[in-house]
């Protein structure tokens, strides 16, 4: 009689069995809870899911590898690195180890000596070269991927492509027939609908991130070599393929940039319109389309963008259900930030709010300007600037030139008390550099401490100081204190010599040398100003001479020395020597001249001074009127 034995499943068998509920268990709870997207406890359950993956991998290594275990340890390895990816916000050293270790597995039970020296490119050389059963050589697949991800991250194209030269079986494994695109595109992913073993991440899915990062980091590369055609046709292959609306919009503002770069301002706008519109916290986009307002000259429309930046830089949080930490795979987590930072990073509130108000004061809208001033002001004394470790592409001024323009709106508004107590406050935190210097040799020996540029400029901003409280003190009518304010601002001036030869050299101090020209030549014409308002016209014309010997041609000097002479009846002198200039076309090379030397000032002078530039029209029609008569009685006499 025969006794039916019922079979018995090897136990190995039946270990992996077990092993791959376990593994399933954990991507059906991912899975359950990716539909809640309750993505505030998404830290905590990814950490309780890689322990017990990793407590998993460690039960299935603990046993030697074999055919029928491969392919659940490479699944496992798979999703446990696919987890601690985000965990760590990126590849870490440990990731390519883990790769490594599941490599050296797949050859133990084949390998006939140790295979723990051989390089990485080796040993997936090794592996892809040998016979797998598919399960195997599908799990490989998706491990290769993450591969490929690893050596993208750091920008090691030439392994990448050999190992997908391997997968698309090219003839030759130094074959550089394909771009990495290419090989990427036609590499065949297997179906894994009916597989038993279960994956956080589909392969699928891992090769249209791959394809999308790869060709994002490449554009990104020829931008950065100034190819911007180039770089146009990967962004644009980028943007075509599987990515995140944060990643879009990062493609679509670097596109934008390309075609800013290729002198197409229009196309431009349009790619940075559409960034905002795929992702409205796009703020780099934002900024781009100011700046290229700037260039334009379209002030009004720099200045709406500018006020919707800062707006959003003031309110902006990010919103955790807007985070798609949902796809564990995704280009964010290749990228390294450093190389985005010049195409996407934007200045900070602060930073923003300096524009708005120093756009203001360029429009000649001093009220606008003067509140914005005061408010980056309050802003500054309240708190410190938020950190960042890239370099800002609009960092603010230095403090002394903020307050210099603060000051300068103040005055243009007339709110002339304010001005001064705003140039005071320079002058106080400069006084411990400026104080006591007196002569040349002194400002030397300061070099020990700072270097000559920086005392250079310390004393211009403490002179600027001076000459706006001048003119603040002349329109409140405090005549003696606005001389006193223009003469403190002269002699201090006088501390700085530029000379053809020594430490200062006009030759390397163009700028500041014509900065200090001028600033020089308008604080003796205010001091002159202000002599003749006190009824001193001798002292008044002399400060004129004056003026005009610090800057030969000084415009300002020129047209009140006309005025003045005017007014004190020496009409003939006056009439003759006007109409020679005006004939002569003498009367718009001032004003051409002018226009350029307001080019070279900093704005907070050339927005105070150049109200002082021209002839007051009472005067031309006056001047207009005399030559006229004076015509008609000529034609009489004859």
């Amino acid at each position: 009689m025969e006794i039916e034995c019922e079979t018995e499943i090897p136990e190995d068998e039946s270990l992996v069995l077990l092993w791959i509920q376990e593994n399933n268990a954990v991507v059906k709870r991912w899975k359950d809870f990716k539909t809640t997207r309750y993505v505030q406890t998404l830290k905590q359950k990814l950490l309780e899911w890689h322990s017990e993956l990793s407590q998993l991998l460690q039960k299935i290594q603990g046993l030697p590898s074999t055919a029928n275990s491969l392919p659940l340890e490479l699944t496992v390895v798979y999703n446990t690195l696919l987890i601690h990816i985000n965990i760590t916000g990126g590849f870490l050293c440990e990731h390519q180890e883990r790769i490594k270790n599941a490599l050296y597995r797949v050859l133990l039970p084949r390998s006939q000596g140790d295979v723990r020296d051989t390089t990485i490119t080796e040993l997936w050389k090794k592996v892809l070269t040998a016979v797998h059963p598919q399960e195997t050589y599908s799990a490989l697949n998706r491990l290769a991927g993450l591969q490929g991800a690893l050596w993208l991250a750091e920008n090691q194209l030439e392994p990448i492509i050999n190992l997908f030269h391997l997968f698309n079986q090219a003839p030759t494994f130094s074959c550089r027939k394909y771009t990495l695109l290419d090989l990427i595109k036609a590499w065949k992913v297997p179906d894994q609908a009916e597989e038993e073993i279960h994956t956080l991440q589909s392969a699928c899915h891992l090769k249209d991130i791959l394809y999308t990062s790869a060709a994002f980091l490449q554009g990104l590369a020829s931008m950065d070599a100034k190819d911007f055609p180039q770089a146009v046709d990967l962004l644009q292959e980028a943007a075509s393929s599987l990515c995140t609306s944060k990643i879009l919009s990062q493609i679509y503002t670097c596109l934008g940039w390309s075609f800013y770069k290729m002198a197409k301002p229009q196309t431009a706008l349009q790619f940075w319109k559409q960034a905002l519109s795929v992702n409205f916290h796009c703020l780099s986009a934002l900024y781009h389309t100011s700046c290229l307002y700037s260039d334009m000259n379209k002030l009004e429309s720099e200045l709406e963008a500018l006020t919707l930046l800062h707006t959003e830089l003031e309110n902006y949080c990010v919103d955790p259900s807007s985070v798609d930490a949902f796809f564990l795979f995704r280009t964010e987590l290749l990228l390294n930030t450093s190389i985005l930072s010049h195409y996407v990073h934007v200045p900070n509130a602060y930073e923003v709010k300096y524009l708005i108000a120093n756009r203001y004061l360029k429009r000649n809208s001093a009220e606008q300007a003067a509140e914005h001033y005061m408010d980056l002001m309050t802003a500054l004394l309240q708190g410190s600037q938020p950190d960042s470790i890239y370099p800002s592409p609009a960092p603010l001024p230095r403090i002394p030139l903020i307050y210099l323009e603060a000051t300068t709106a103040l005055l243009e508004t007339e709110k002339f008390q304010d001005a001064i107590t705003v140039s005071e406050e320079v002058l106080e935190n400069l006084s411990p550099i400026t104080a006591g210097l007196t002569s040349m040799v002194e400002a030397e020996t300061s070099q020990e401490t700072k270097s000559h540029i920086e005392w250079v400029n310390c004393v211009l901003w403490a002179s600027t100081a001076h000459f706006l409280q001048g003119e603040a003190n002349g329109k409140l009518g405090n005549h003696k204190e606005s001389v006193t304010a223009y003469t403190r601002c002269i002699n201090i001036m006088t501390k700085v010599q530029f000379t053809d030869s020594g430490s200062f050299k006009a030759c390397d101090h163009i700028k500041e040398h014509h900065i200090f020209t001028v600033l020089k030549a308008s604080a003796f014409l205010g001091r002159s100003h202000q002599f003749l308002q006190m009824g001193d016209e001798k002292i008044s014309l002399m400060n004129m001479r004056l003026a005009l010997q610090a800057m030969q041609g000084f415009p300002g000097a020129l047209f009140c020395l006309i005025g003045m002479l005017w007014k004190t009846e020496h009409k003939k002198i006056v009439a003759l020597e006007f109409r020679r200039w005006r004939y002569q076309g003498k009367m718009a090379c001032l004003l051409d001249q002018y226009e350029e030397m307001k080019m070279e000032l900093p704005l907070h002078l050339a927005v105070c001074i150049q109200k002082n530039f021209l002839l007051e029209k009472s005067l031309v029609q006056e001047l207009e009127d005399y030559l006229q008569n004076e015509e008609k009685e000529t034609i009489t006499n004859s």
